[in-house]
């Protein structure tokens, strides 16, 4: 068993989501995070599989620690996260705060206990977090549509 995850986007439901590279979002925002856990020596690309890696559904009562490393500021996060659909313990989210003071491209590091069975993972690269959210103009002169005001 190699542990690892697949980034996830547009999760509406277990059988509803993409696969993506990366989660992205500002810093300052609040975000929820969704990640498939996977077994990386299972279904591997090299056999021919897209996304590699065997979705892995931990035993009931597995806890998730996660810590999101930024590779740019050297800051970092560490939370539990948590199954957001009791039918498939694969899924986990991750929640990051507005408070959070982290930002660039983060690493992903996980440690899953199943009661005495403890396992740790890398997701290399998982998580972008920008540095602003974009422009807010509203108020400073600007309308909606960027035209002076």
């Amino acid at each position: 068993m190699l542990l690892g995850a697949r980034m996830l986007i547009d999760v509406q439901g277990v059988n509803s989501f993409e696969v993506t590279p990366a989660a992205e979002f500002y810093a300052g925002d609040p975000a929820t995070v969704y990640f498939q856990l996977i077994d990386q020596s299972l279904d591997r690309s090299i056999d021919g599989f897209n996304p590699p890696g065997r979705r892995y559904m931990p035993s009931p009562g597995a806890t998730l620690n996660c810590v999101v490393q930024s590779i740019d500021d050297n800051k970092r996060v560490t939370r539990f996260a948590t199954q957001p659909f009791a039918n498939d313990p694969s899924m986990w989210a991750l929640q990051f705060l507005a408070s959070d003071l982290i930002k660039g491209t983060c690493n992903l590091y996980l440690t899953l206990t199943e009661g005495t069975v403890v396992r740790s993972g890398t997701v290399k690269c998982a998580i972008k977090i920008h540095a602003n959210s974009g422009l807010n103009l509203a108020g400073q002169g600007y309308s909606f549509n960027d035209q002076p005001a």
